[in-house]
């Protein structure tokens, strides 16, 4: 199953701020990567940029401070978000192979974008309300949200067609064609096209794009503090380095040259997803 990556700059991360993510219980991991969690033990009294990376999945953000919650669609660009005040966050991450059941082929209109809850999910929204009661601990907002969502899916299953398309492009990290995804599935690029864009809101060349840069995430995660860069791009299957390097500041909002001059470290401060 894809495992999407964020990172947290640890030199922008403030130490008064927290973040954790909880793993989804084994009924909902075919929909849910995580939910996490963003608090400040004490008000920020300066802007912290917090940065937010495109991983091909949407989040239902919850702001328990001012108590609105939002539907984030697909991003394609990395996102920097202010945080001041009081940060009391909770997201629920869906992977792209729940997209058919939860936008219902109306992608479109989210992506890129955030809207209010209510105006993606309507009455179904009305969990929220539990959810925010106060003095919940982490463990019992999940608890709240997987009932919610353990009714909202009922006995769906993910579409076998469409994440097995997703598999694919993720086994070959990114690394494959439109015409390539058309010839294993028999049928044409028009239709894989439409496809991405009424279930996820953006081209199917895009998300591939995406998944090659998580790919690249996931390589700088585990090679440690020293990375062959030109040797990186060509593994990943780019032209050549200038293609590599415009992808990755698209991606990740700045260049590889300043990330080696320390000026965005790559190393993420957060826990692994613990358990239920």
């Amino acid at each position: 199953m894809y495992a999407p990556i964020q990172f947290i700059n640890h030199r922008l991360l403030h130490p008064q701020l927290s973040y954790r993510e909880i793993s989804p219980s084994k009924a909902l991991q075919p929909f849910v990567a995580c939910y996490w969690f963003l608090n400040s033990v004490t008000p920020l009294y300066e802007v912290v940029p917090h940065r937010v990376l495109p991983d091909g999945c949407v989040d239902i953000l919850v702001d328990f401070t001012s108590g609105e919650a939002h539907f984030v669609g697909v991003m394609s660009e990395a996102d920097i978000v202010p945080l001041i005040g009081i940060v009391q966050l909770m997201g629920i991450r869906f992977l792209p192979h729940s997209l058919p059941l939860l936008l219902k082929g109306e992608a479109g209109f989210v992506a890129n974008s955030m809207l209010g809850l209510t105006e993606v999910w309507g009455s179904e929204a009305g969990f929220i309300e539990e959810l925010s009661a106060s003095g919940l601990m982490a463990e019992q907002r999940v608890k709240v949200i997987e009932r919610a969502l353990l009714s909202w899916f009922g006995q769906d299953h993910v579409d076998p067609k469409w994440s097995g398309l997703l598999n694919l492009i993720s086994e070959r990290k990114g690394r494959i064609t439109i015409a390539e995804l058309a010839d294993y599935y028999t049928v044409s690029e028009r239709h894989i096209s439409r496809t991405f864009k009424s279930v996820m809101g953006i081209t199917a060349k895009e998300y591939t794009n995406i998944i090659r840069f998580q790919g690249v995430l996931q390589y700088l995660k585990q090679s440690g503090s020293t990375v062959d860069w030109a040797d990186l791009s060509l593994n990943s299957g780019y032209y050549d380095q200038s293609h590599f390097i415009h992808e990755f500041k698209k991606r990740y909002g700045i260049t590889p040259g300043r990330l080696i001059a320390g000026e965005c470290p790559i190393f993420p401060i957060q826990s692994p997803p613990s358990p239920i």
